[in-house]
């Protein structure tokens, strides 16, 4: 099975920012958590639940199917998109960093995802 060396990037790097998602999500949601005092409860519940599908799409990617790279995009997309208002909202320097972090990786994975794949050279 030949894959493209930007989608093993991509699965990768997916693959570590849902296991981030979901132990991170996973503490936070505990009853006590000082950060679920901070960030909402809808954004904290979303960010654990794409994180457990977004291991299912990284090993998608991983076996070269067609639906774990769209699944990953479409999980990319929110998760960006949901950090997106931490850059400017978030109550302290951690938590902005954060949520940059979440945005720079989501645009990252869905260009690795979306390069052209490169055509054999022709004579």
């Amino acid at each position: 099975m030949k894959r493209p060396r930007n989608h093993t990037i991509a699965a990768v790097i997916q693959f570590a920012a849902s296991v981030f998602s979901v132990v991170t999500g996973a503490q936070a949601l505990m009853p006590g958590s000082s950060i679920a005092e901070v960030i909402p409860f809808p954004v904290l519940l979303l960010g654990f639940a794409l994180g457990a599908i977004g291991l299912v799409s990284a090993y998608g990617i991983w076996q070269n199917q067609r639906w774990g790279v769209i699944l990953t995009i479409f999980i990319r997309a929110l998760d960006g998109l949901s950090a997106a208002p931490g850059i400017l909202f978030a109550p302290n320097p951690m938590l902005k960093t954060m949520a940059s972090l979440g945005v720079v990786i989501s645009i990252a994975v869905i260009a690795l995802l979306l390069w052209p794949k490169p055509r054999p050279v022709t004579a």
